[in-house]
């Protein structure tokens, strides 16, 4: 695996104003991002690594709740563009809301508390510009965990091995184990880029009040191939402000595994699969 060390000792932010090309053409990459009261040095550190991204890319911010600004140093580029729901609606609506502003031809949904590695957009773009059978490709994303004073690298091993990923193929292991009660992670939350379209005809990200991107992926997988690479594609932050350590939200995982579980059957039952892949 093609494995990366994040600088956790210095994250400071850096002038990265929009170039040329990406002013004049049509962004490669739309990046999605809902924010409910995000920590400036957070968006910092996510504009900073999506600076380090080769490829052409907009980010779309979708501010959930009252707040309605941002950085300076954000307003300031062109390629940031920036909704505000003036209420609290949640992830997933805010998300949708911002999917409506999407002029990428590939879509990436990044957290605003979460790192990218350096080169992540090229590794994930890479397979889809070759094989345009495939409507989905992902990648490695480990834990940052916040131990005696500074931010520590976890991996996080998902239940796939790079290589690509036949539609369907992945179901019958992670419900059985879900039915189990155990844990069957896709490498969905934060390392799955979309071909555009995809997204638009699955409806977006479902409308719960997690799991949105399992709900999401999983679906996608039933229906199409795609593509694990062995790179890192970043960090995931770990720490007490973020949705998924709020309390209830493992109770509620259950409810969401279920969902899931019969959006698949559904799918199974009417025979359902991407015309791409027969």
């Amino acid at each position: 695996m093609n494995r990366v060390s994040l600088r956790l000792d210095k994250c400071f932010p850096r002038g990265c104003g929009p170039d040329r090309q990406s002013m004049r053409c049509r962004p490669l990459v739309s990046v999605v991002t809902a924010a409910l009261n995000p920590v400036d040095a957070y968006l910092i550190d996510a504009y900073n690594d999506l600076c380090a991204q080769a490829p052409s890319w907009e980010w779309l911010i979708q501010l959930d709740g009252e707040l309605t600004v941002l950085p300076a140093g954000l307003q300031a580029d062109a390629r940031v563009s920036v909704g505000a729901n003036g209420r609290w609606l949640g992830t997933a609506v805010s998300r949708n809301r911002a999917l409506a502003r999407v002029n990428g031809k590939y879509i990436y949904a990044h957290d605003y508390d979460d790192r990218l590695a350096p080169g992540a957009f090229a590794a994930l773009l890479a397979p889809l510009q070759r094989d345009r059978t495939l409507a989905w490709s992902a990648g490695q994303f480990d834990d940052l965990v916040f131990e005696d004073g500074r931010w520590e690298q976890k991996l996080f091993q998902y239940m796939c091995a790079a290589g690509r990923v036949a539609a369907g193929a992945w179901e019958s292991d992670r419900l059985r184990h879900w039915a189990a009660g155990k844990d069957a992670q896709l490498p969905a939350a934060n390392c799955l880029m979309w071909r555009a379209d995809w997204l638009y005809a699955l409806g977006g990200w479902g409308a719960l009040t997690g799991d949105q991107d399992t709900f999401a992926a999983w679906a996608l997988q039933h229906l199409a191939d795609g593509q694990v690479v062995e790179d890192q594609i970043g960090w995931h932050r770990k720490h007490d402000e973020q949705t998924t350590a709020c309390p209830g939200f493992r109770e509620e995982a259950q409810l969401h595994h279920e969902l899931v579980a019969r959006r698949l059957r559904a799918l199974e039952l009417l025979g359902w699969r991407s015309r791409l892949n027969r």
